[in-house]
């Protein structure tokens, strides 16, 4: 497969056929809206929401004290007071009804076999706490009667009522049987503006989706309705338009034009995973024909010789190279600090926090959103995993002491280049990825070792085994050398190979011996490290014979210029040295 510099961003291209199936398998649900007429106060038939009416998606977003954003928001351009009905978009029971004043909302449980989904919807009515009731549009929030901190609300068209506890409420002199039943497409709520701290400039509806509904009524100390644990992406099974997406991979500075890795290795280099929303069509904070519907990225690595089945996860000193917004039922937000009860994932991660006020660059793990962000609305949002050590020890493990390799033995990612690959799951299953057969695939070098040889091996003419054996070997910490081998038995007459290993991957390896040369790119391996060398017997002579071996690696960098008499090979000591 081809390969090509990473520097810059790389844009490909995904599989059709396998995203339409994927997508449409979920639409179990449509949310509807009712437009009011305000001078006749009547109200128009059901109408779909559609791609443009989604004003906010799920996920990171920039929202001062609500970086997080734990559901997706529909808004139809109503007009302030307007007081638009939304219908339900599940059948089942209301077990929630929060109208006291400042932000209110309502939650379902559904009750269907298949369609047991738990949604809630809010910022309805507004900031306003009733007393003991007002009137928006047809519907009033009013208190229950003799129930204390206890809701409901009247369809005063339909002369209905209803809220999470039965009883009765009263309206204008007038007494209404309140049933906790709700039924899919009966009018629910209005789209409003109440807000914690007061009203929002723009008539919208939240909807969130619940793992546990038990857990989102409150019943269970964990946060309540706003749990970024429990609150999920109402997207996975509510009906809208299937997005298609480009992925592209790029780097940091760390990363030259020649796709070599200049850090220490012992300072984190940062990477970026773009995913880009195909043919969208920005109006606005909105787009009329995409929703950024991502749920997982995976960024993942292997040595560029190897088979695509060796591609793994990074690992950094925190966290893995990966993130979920545990938008789907299945899905588990990664990374994530510890809160309301749960663990944090993975288990020991004390420092990554999906969720908090920070936003990912190439310094800092995390998401930068794009997408429905005022004033800077872009078709696309940004992951960076900044946590990539690459001169990390091969036996490091998370939560566990981070210990840095003294040498390319000893290292997770050796020296030589390495393949990155990206996926992206949609919050309904399907992928995309930045890996297509035919295309280019990113690629870097990573250099934190000089290369040397590592070992010499002397055949005579078709001879099975070596006449001569010498090899630096790996001892704890430290090279060293095997004594020289006694008893060889070498002729003038003899052709021989010489068969040389080095350390690392190289570019090319030179041999010299008594007026023979021949500088080698070709391997014997895969991996570049094992060079076969024939030298004819008219450049062997009697008594000694000194071999001279050179050569660069990946990186550009000579061999290590020391003799096989040298105590040991130098080896890395410290983040610098």
């Amino acid at each position: 497969m081809k390969t090509k510099p990473i520097s810059c961003l790389i844009i490909f291209f995904y599989l059709l056929s396998n995203v339409l199936a994927a997508q449409g398998q979920n639409d179990i649900y449509h949310f509807y809206y009712q437009v009011h007429d305000n001078g006749n106060n009547t109200y128009g038939n059901s109408t779909e929401f559609n791609t443009a009416n989604i004003t906010s998606d799920y996920g990171k977003r920039y929202y001062a004290g609500s970086e997080w954003h734990k559901g997706v928001d529909f808004g139809n351009g109503a007009p302030t007071n307007r007081w638009d009905h939304f219908t339900s978009l599940n059948t089942g029971i209301i077990r929630k009804l929060q109208g006291d004043l400042g932000y209110k909302y309502i939650i379902t449980e559904g009750t269907v076999t298949g369609e047991q989904h738990h949604f809630g919807y809010g910022h309805i009515f507004e900031h306003l706490a009733p007393n003991p009731s007002y009137k928006r549009g047809d519907l009033i929030l009013s208190k229950l009667d003799n129930v204390p901190f206890q809701y409901a609300i009247i369809n005063f068209t339909e002369g209905s009522a209803f809220g999470p506890v039965q009883g009765t409420v009263t309206y204008d002199g007038v007494p209404y049987t309140v049933v906790t039943g709700i039924t899919e497409g009966d009018v629910l709520g209005n789209i409003g503006k109440s807000n914690n701290n007061g009203n929002y400039e723009y008539m919208h509806v939240h909807v969130y989706m619940f793992e546990n509904i038990n857990v989102a009524i409150g019943n269970q100390g964990q946060g309540s309705h706003s749990n970024h644990f429990n609150d999920r992406d109402p997207l996975e099974f509510i009906s809208h338009v299937n997005t298609a997406y480009d992925v592209a991979i790029s780097t940091d500075n760390s990363v030259m034009d020649e796709n070599v890795v200049v850090s220490s290795g012992a300072e984190a280099i940062g990477l970026k995973v773009r995913y880009s929303m195909q043919n969208a069509n920005p109006s606005g904070s909105i787009f009329t024909n995409v929703v950024m519907d991502i749920d997982d990225v995976d960024l993942v690595i292997k040595e560029s010789y190897l088979p695509d089945e060796d591609y793994n996860l990074i690992m950094g000193k925190y966290v893995e190279s990966k993130l979920s917004h545990g938008a789907r039922l299945e899905s588990e937000i990664y990374p994530i600090k510890a809160a309301y009860g749960n663990n944090a994932n993975p288990i020991n991660n004390t420092e990554i926090d999906l969720v908090s006020n920070i936003y990912g660059d190439f310094n800092h793990t995390g998401i930068d959103p794009y997408a429905y962000r005022d004033g800077n609305n872009q078709p696309y949002d940004d992951y960076y995993f900044s946590d990539f050590y690459t001169r990390v020890h091969e036996d490091y493990q998370l939560g566990a002491t981070h210990i840095f390799a003294n040498a390319n033995q000893e290292a997770k990612y050796k020296d030589g280049k390495h393949q990155l690959f990206a996926k992206v799951t949609t919050v309904r299953g399907a992928e995309y990825t930045s890996i297509v057969e035919g295309t280019d695939t990113p690629e870097i070098i990573i250099d934190n070792f000089k290369p040397f040889i590592q070992k010499v091996e002397i055949y005579k003419e078709n001879a099975s085994q070596p006449e001569y054996s010498r090899a630096w070997v790996w001892a704890n910490d430290h090279y060293q050398i095997e004594p020289i081998p006694s008893g060889l038995n070498f002729d003038v007459n003899d052709d021989i190979s010489v068969v040389v290993t080095t350390s690392e991957s190289m570019e090319k390896v030179i041999l010299s011996l008594n007026g023979y040369y021949n500088e080698l790119t070709e391997s014997e391996d895969e991996e570049k490290t094992i060079w076969n060398f024939e030298v004819a017997d008219e450049y062997v002579s009697d008594g000694d014979n000194q071999l001279i071996i050179d050569g660069k690696d990946l990186a550009n960098n000579d061999i290590q210029n020391f003799i096989s008499s040298s105590a040991e090979v130098p080896v890395r000591t410290g983040p610098e040295t």
